[in-house]
């Protein structure tokens, strides 16, 4: 994303910046669904899929389209960004971190680097 950030933001680098903010945001979306396979996690990382994605397209399509519309999908794909986690905020507390997991796994890299 920095390599494209060397003109003014009306040239053809902002249009680079924000595909590959899109293609970074896709990715995060594609590890919220598979995430999605914890039946915990799955009502939670499925309005995560949805929101980022809908903001990843925005942020995509804002790439190929002229200067001010740019700008106003950049901004929609922000509120977005910023309102999915938002708008899921009852459902966090809901979401329970499995510590038997979590402690299985260090003790696991315990043993490999104490052996």
């Amino acid at each position: 994303m920095a390599a494209n950030a060397k003109s003014a933001f009306d040239s053809r680098d902002s249009a680079g910046f924000g595909a590959a903010y899109a293609v970074l945001r896709a990715v995060l979306v594609v590890q919220y669904l598979r995430a999605r396979r914890l039946k915990e996690t799955r009502r939670l990382t499925t309005l995560y899929s949805v929101g980022f994605g809908a903001a990843s397209l925005l942020w995509g399509l804002a790439a190929i389209l002229p200067v001010p519309t740019r700008f106003w999908l950049w901004g929609a794909a922000l509120l977005i960004d910023m309102g999915t986690p938002l708008a899921c905020s009852s459902i966090h507390g809901q979401v329970s971190i499995r510590r038997r997991t979590y402690s299985g796994a260090i003790r696991l890299i315990h043993y490999h680097s104490a052996g």
